[in-house]
């Protein structure tokens, strides 16, 4: 095996020391599509096609006696255990129209960080959950880093899709086009670090959105095109992630139905509210002790996954942001997700969720005078006020994580 690093800062006054004592051969180019335009443009070297402006220093001792089959790619604040390799290549050795094996992302520096844990268990829903199941259905896309790619098939489908923010997924849409599969492999084969402040998370979650949702667009004009290129199943798959983090729109209409009700008597619904009851909490009830008992199972605390639940619905801003913009056809620019620093976020910044959990314990005040000096509709005045209690509670809980340095 033969390690690289591909150094894609813009300037080139750093000394590759750190490489020539680790052994690590040093690729550098001129800087162009960030992530994506790096690993192809390494490619390309490695093919004996390299691009202009590019600098090589081969610092390992292993010399090249063939073309790489596997190529592993890392984030740079990832750290690999010694024995990733072995079992990846073993599954990509088995199947071979396998195109890539993507394994979890763990956080390890969420011990004494609020959002860094609640980020963290967010990734396990991700990854223990919902990935085993798109790997079972042979729609699994890639997450970026820590995952082992066939060199074949990146190069059969012509490298990282540089034409999106979240170039990872938009290359598994390629990949699954070209009749190439994808797996999952739940075992945590590298670790690093999460997002340690609101501002860091957001930018994260923003960049994840609008590469996301800005790909749905091609997943529809590839579907209308091109309509049996995928199984009805994997299409579902692509639709329902491409979609998701319209999750923002959800969040912000559901705050502001009982808003509007309790202040201006506008319902949301038009059911009894003896009959939401009766379908609803056992909905309810039913879908989060099953899945609070499943994470029980994997030793999970309940505290721990009700911060990841509830970090993501304060992000709600940040996704009605990143959604709209991607669906009018905004591409935006790569940005690193800031580490290894811990800020509190200017009040104003966070004044959406701030504005709704305000307005939420107003409605609750409202509502208790409605109750008391008009007394009808009881039962829905009584069930919206509730949803403003929750929701209150909710979006203020962004005051907790905006100083997310635990003490003690």
């Amino acid at each position: 095996m033969r390690r690289f690093y591909p150094d894609e800062r813009r300037t080139r006054d750093v000394e590759p020391s750190p490489c020539r004592r680790l052994g690590v051969n040093l690729f550098r180019r001129q800087w162009r599509g960030a992530k994506a335009g790096m690993i192809n443009d390494f490619l390309d070297f490695i093919e004996g096609k390299p691009k202009p402006g590019f600098s090589f220093h081969p610092f390992a001792e292993k010399k090249r006696t063939e073309k790489e089959k596997y190529i592993f790619v890392f984030d740079a604040d990832m750290n690999p255990f010694p024995d990733f390799v072995e079992p990846l290549v073993a599954i990509m050795e088995d199947r071979p129209k396998l195109a890539f094996v993507q394994t979890p992302q763990y956080y390890s520096n969420f011990e004494l960080n609020r959002v860094a844990r609640a980020a963290g268990l967010q990734q396990v829903v991700f990854y223990e959950y919902i990935c085993e199941g798109k790997s079972i259905g042979d729609a699994m896309f890639c997450c970026g880093t820590n995952v082992i790619f066939r060199r074949e098939a990146l190069m059969d489908v012509g490298g990282f899709d540089e034409s999106s923010v979240t170039e990872d997924f938009a290359t598994s849409l390629k990949f699954h086009l070209r009749v190439w599969s994808s797996a999952y492999f739940n075992r945590v084969c590298a670790f690093g670090l999460g997002p340690e402040d609101l501002g860091g998370y957001f930018k994260q979650q923003f960049r994840w959105a609008l590469g996301t949702v800005g790909l749905f667009r091609t997943i529809l004009q590839e579907f209308f095109r091109h309509p049996f290129r995928l199984t009805i199943a994997k299409w579902w798959e692509y639709f329902l992630s491409g979609t998701w983090y319209f999750v923002g729109w959800v969040f912000c209409i559901m705050a502001y139905c009982p808003i509007l009700f309790l202040y201006l008597n506008v319902p949301s619904f038009f059911a009894r509210p003896e009959v939401y009851f009766f379908f609803f909490l056992p909905y309810f009830v039913l879908s989060m002790a099953i899945f609070l008992a499943t994470l029980h199972l994997r030793k999970y605390r309940v505290k721990d996954v009700f911060q990841g639940m509830v970090l993501n619905a304060i992000c709600f801003p940040v996704f009605m942001k990143a959604s709209t913009l991607a669906m009018v056809g905004v591409r935006g620019t790569f940005a690193v997700t800031p580490k290894g620093q811990s800020r509190a976020l200017p009040l104003m910044a966070l004044w959406p969720q701030l504005i709704t959990a305000v307005l939420s314990f107003g409605a609750i005040f409202w509502g208790g005078l409605r109750l008391y000096y008009e007394r009808e509709p009881f039962s829905a005045i009584l069930v919206n006020m509730s949803w403003c209690l929750y929701h209150f509670l909710l979006f203020s809980t962004v005051l907790y994580f905006n100083f997310p340095e635990e003490r003690g």
